[in-house]
């Protein structure tokens, strides 16, 4: 087929002589995988028959389809793992179902795992029957990518294979429906319930009802959770029947969803109630009485006392609740100041016989009774007889949050057990997570401290302060945990009482659970201690022993190292194409130098995808680099400009990514960011010109290269243990006072005694405040110097941020943020913005560092409304400020522009629906992650699924690694790295635990 080629010839003639061969093989137009499969077994090494799989992938579908096929059948396995990788590019060939079908029954696991995958690339209804054949493969393996391909298609909107899939999925009789509903594997059948939630289809619902009688309880849940997307009717009527339920956490999870979609005082959902009432399983019976208060007393006075009369006691006694509850709302009991003849003890048992007797004539005749209750009970909690304290305590806890009642909150400190065990049930109703840190951090008190990290483990939702009598928790389908709530679980492993240390430990199981980022060297220290304290029980030394074992193996760094690394590669490419980019002569027209090495047809298919040129642009540049001819001026122009913005967005995205590795502390990181530093210790000479521009580029480059470099030089110290500043000497002594300032910056961070360094870095900062090129270096030293106590840079900082754009100054707001923990720095800030309308955009990210850090705002001139047509930004930030504030009305608007507005707008709300830490958007910040909208809104709302806590943030960065551009990834460490940034010092050091948890 072509010239022979020695096992030891050089790269460029292997690649050549592979070349050659995929094209004889191309060329043809029949027997092209008896010709791959010839190609192959002549190659005269293993090294060249790999690259000639390699190579076939810039070859046709077709072409390349017969090579894998002949890879897979030639028996070598990593030749058939290579060709396997190719696999998602052979979508467009003829053959591409049979080669797939074949790989599918390879006998290497990973080539089958990665024929799976590639499944989702066809159109072809044949696909569905391939992926249902993997659905009920014995190899475990090969059923879970079948599994993650079937979710995939169902979550995708305009998938090729949806509406195949979908019609499979609705006939019962069908092989992909008996396939799941059959399957043996109750890992598959849970997974594929929980993938259906996100098909946004009701034709999926058979699936559902087939899986809603599934023999596995934790699949009956997800199917639960899957039917809480659907707004059908066809849906409530598979929940109905799902009352039936053997499993009360299922059929609670149904009465909760129901609530949600019927209303919870609507008619229908009370005869959904009426049917949890009469079902064999208590707990659900307990969990429906609960939901009765939620209707007219009127209404559901029979029910009421019907259930008063349940055998199990529990019921009786909410029943019993409700009743005496509606009757003292009604007014016709009372305990007020004009009660007259009664004692505050003598009409609270007359509460009590009220509930127990119901709300008859007898009793509601009886004399005396009026007044308000409420305060009735409240003074006899506090100043009656131990009895009757605790028989008001008990009321009490029924009616009003025990963050709202002083009479319950005394009782947590009363110096009787008795009464403090009572009044601490109320704990695990409360919405003031606020009161539960304090009680556990605080009080002396085991029992409470147990019952307060119980309480915030389950991470109510809900807003503070909310009407009396209305404790029942709304019910979310968002999965995640607390980043909030992180600090005072770590500081309560230190606990005086074995059985908190234990719940703690628990409670930071779930952030491993759910692959949140935390700084593992501070965790795995903490747990060390109390796997050794032999003073401890087994159980909890071992179980923190295991904990350790988990977080090592966790790799929470991972997709944030891989993504760094894919940036250090992508660099490099682009400095060596920028390179052998130059001038011919003095004004003369740009070449490609041919000595550079370039692959003529690897830099027209990389052109074209990362830089924006055209077709017909990145072939003429192939065509220059081979014939050393002049380059168009335009081609030149679009591509010059292409690899400057790209190089700074790699580097953007090794500079936050050295950050984020210093914060998550893991070791193992080390030879990764001295690669990092390496890799930007030089960079490419650009040869352009002398035009303004080419000299702005000239001088913009090598800044940001030695702001990476110095990030990563930085970082390695931190991981080290005892970092050493003077590593970056040199940096801060550079003649360039840009590169100094960002160099000094990083030092501060590292010094013990700053005070020199900030000496130097604030008079730089006074020097070039007014500099436009020195906005981004200027704006993170003026942070760093107002957290040095330095208040006279908060005037800079409020200039920059004034000028800075998007990214810049949610940056630099989400530091000022973290600053002002510090009630020195937020005393600076309070000053700075007192007596001014904070109605601009500098003053409102004050204000949003400010009240983000849990500081009170009284005093300070906030715009209850902006002008109409203010800016997009100046909005976002004013309502983000207002949902800090916990005004709702604001909160919603962010997330409906979020869910709708134009692109400039979806992408301010998501930044400052963030920094405002509304958690009910984490469902929003989800479904736009994965939508078809540009790749930063994408990557951003991924970011900020991490600073939420849920489950899918750090899985989107992951699944999303190897399927993105250089450009995507590139962006994609940025926002990695940025979320990490955030969460990490807001895991340790945040104060208001109820800022934005609860809007």
């Amino acid at each position: 087929m072509a010239k022979e080629v020695s096992a030891r010839a050089s790269q460029q003639q292997i690649r050549r002589y592979c070349h050659q061969i995929v094209d004889k093989v191309a060329g043809l137009t029949e027997g092209r995988l008896w010709a791959a499969e010839q190609a192959l077994q002549q190659a005269p090494s293993d090294a060249i028959r790999q690259t000639l799989v390699e190579t076939s992938a810039s070859a046709p579908d077709e072409t390349t389809a017969a090579f894998v096929s002949a890879a897979v059948r030639g028996g070598n396995v990593q030749l058939a793992r290579a060709a396997a990788d190719l696999l998602l590019d052979i979508k467009d060939a003829a053959s591409a179902r049979a080669v797939i079908s074949e790989c599918l029954r390879a006998d290497d696991l990973s080539v089958r795992h990665r024929a799976v995958e590639a499944l989702e690339t066809l159109d072809d209804p044949a696909a569905v029957d391939l992926l249902t054949e993997a659905l009920g493969s014995e190899d475990d393996g090969v059923r879970r990518a079948a599994t993650s391909t079937v979710g995939l298609v169902m979550g995708s909107k305009y998938h090729p294979l949806k509406e195949m899939m979908l019609e499979r999925v609705e006939d019962c009789e069908s092989d992909l429906h008996r396939t799941i509903v059959g399957s043996e594997d109750v890992g598959l059948r849970r997974e594929l319930a929980q993938g259906l939630g996100f098909a946004d289809s009701e034709r999926v619902l058979p699936l559902l009802g087939a899986l809603s009688k599934d023999s596995d309880e934790q699949t009956r849940r997800e199917v639960v959770f899957a039917l809480s997307a659907q707004r059908s009717d066809a849906a409530l009527d598979v929940l109905e029947d799902m009352l039936e339920d053997s499993d009360d956490v299922v059929v609670g999870a149904v009465l909760d969803v129901l609530a949600t979609h019927l209303g919870r005082d609507s008619r229908q959902m009370l005869g959904s109630i009426q049917k949890a009432l009469h079902n064999p399983l208590r707990q659900v019976r307990r969990q429906a009485v609960l939901m009765l208060d939620q209707f007219n007393p009127s209404e559901v006075k029979e029910i009421v006392a019907e259930a008063a009369r349940d055998k199990d006691f529990e019921v009786q006694r909410s029943a019993l609740t409700l009743l005496r509850r509606h009757y003292a709302e009604s007014g016709a009991v009372g305990l007020g100041e004009g009660s007259g003849e009664y004692s505050p003890e003598e009409q609270m048992l007359m509460i009590w016989q009220a509930g127990e007797f119901g709300m008859d004539a007898r009793v509601a005749a009886a004399p005396g009774v009026g007044g308000d209750a409420m305060s009735g009970l409240e003074r006899v909690a506090l100043t009656g007889s131990l009895s009757a304290r605790m028989h008001a305590i008990g009321e009490l806890q029924q009616l009003r949050d025990i963050a709202d009642s002083p009479a319950l909150q005394r009782a947590l400190q009363d110096p009787d057990d008795s009464v403090r065990s009572r009044a601490a049930a109320g704990l695990g109703y409360t919405r003031d997570a606020g009161l539960l840190t304090k009680i556990l951090s605080e009080h002396p008190d085991f029992l409470l401290r147990r019952r307060a990290v119980e309480a915030l483990m389950q991470n109510p939702a809900g807003p503070k302060g909310e009407e009396p009598g209305r404790r029942g928790l709304s019910f979310t389908s968002t999965r995640s945990v607390s980043m909030e709530l992180f600090s005072y679980f770590l500081a309560a492993l230190e606990d005086r009482d074995e059985s908190v240390r234990q719940l703690a430990c628990n409670a930071l199981g779930r952030y491993v659970e759910f692959r949140s980022p935390m700084p593992v060297p501070t965790v795995v220290h903490r747990l060390g201690l109390l796997s050794e304290d032999e003073s401890l029980s087994s159980l909890v030394r071992e179980g923190a022993a295991e904990l350790v074992e988990e977080l090592e193996e966790a790799a929470f760094m991972e997709p944030l190292v891989k993504l760094a690394d894919a940036a250090v590669e992508w660099r490099g490419r682009l400095a060596r194409e920028a390179h052998a980019l130059r001038r011919e002569g003095e004004g003369g027209g740009f070449i490609l130098d041919g000595r550079s090495g370039l692959d003529p047809e690897n830099l027209a298919q990389g052109w074209q995808k990362d830089l924006g040129l055209t077709a017909a642009q990145s072939q003429a540049a192939s065509a220059a680099l081979r014939s050393g001819e002049v380059l168009p001026d335009e081609v030149a122009q679009v591509a010059a400009r292409g690899m400057v913005r790209c190089l700074v967005a790699a580097l953007n995205g090794l500079y936050h990514a050295a950050h984020a590795v210093a914060l998550l502390g893991d070791k193992r990181c080390l030879p990764s960011l001295q690669k990092w530093a390496r890799a930007v210790s030089s960079g490419p000479v650009l040869e352009w010109g002398e035009e303004e521009t080419f000299g702005a580029w000239r001088t913009m480059l090598p800044r940001l290269r030695a702001r990476a470099s110095v990030a990563a030089v930085a970082a390695a110290e931190v991981l080290k243990g005892s970092p050493d500043p003077s590593v970056l000497d040199a940096s801060c002594a550079h003649e360039d006072e840009w590169i100094r300032t960002v160099a000094l910056t990083e030092r501060a961070g590292m010094e013990e005694d700053a005070g020199g360094i900030l000496r130097d870095l604030a008079a730089l900062c006074r020097t070039h405040a007014e500099e436009p090129d020195f906005i981004e270096p200027v704006g993170r030293a003026a942070v760093t110097l107002v957290e040095g106590g330095q208040a006279e840079f908060i005037p800079v900082a409020h200039s920059i941020l004034e000028q800075a754009q998007t990214d810049l100054r949610l940056e630099l707001t989400q530091r000022l943020l973290v600053a002002a923990q510090e009630e020195s720095v937020a005393g600076m800030l309070h000053g700075y913005l007192s007596g001014k309308p904070v109605r601009r955009m500098g003053l409102l990210c004050l204000a949003l560092a400010f009240r983000g850090a849990g500081n009170d705002v009284g005093g300070l001139e906030l715009p209850e409304a902006l002008p109409e047509g203010a800016e997009v930004e100046l909005l976002c930030a004013h309502r983000a400020l207002g949902a800090m504030l916990e005004d709702e009305r604001a909160a919603e608007a962010l997330k409906e522009s979020l869910r709708g507005g134009q692109e400039r707008e979806r992408y301010c709300a998501a930044g400052y629906l963030g920094m405002a830490r509304v958690q009910s958007a984490a469902p929003v910040f989800a479904s736009i992650s994965d939508r078809d909208v540009p790749w930063s809104l994408r990557s951003l709302c991924g970011g900020m699924l991490v600073r939420c806590g849920h489950r899918q943030g750090m899985s989107w960065f992951a699944k999303n690694i190897g399927h993105s551009t250089n450009a995507q990834e590139a962006r994609m460490a940025v926002d990695l790295s940025r979320a990490v940034e955030d969460v990490i010092p807001l895991m340790l050091e945040c104060k208001d635990v109820n800022l934005g948890r609860f809007v």
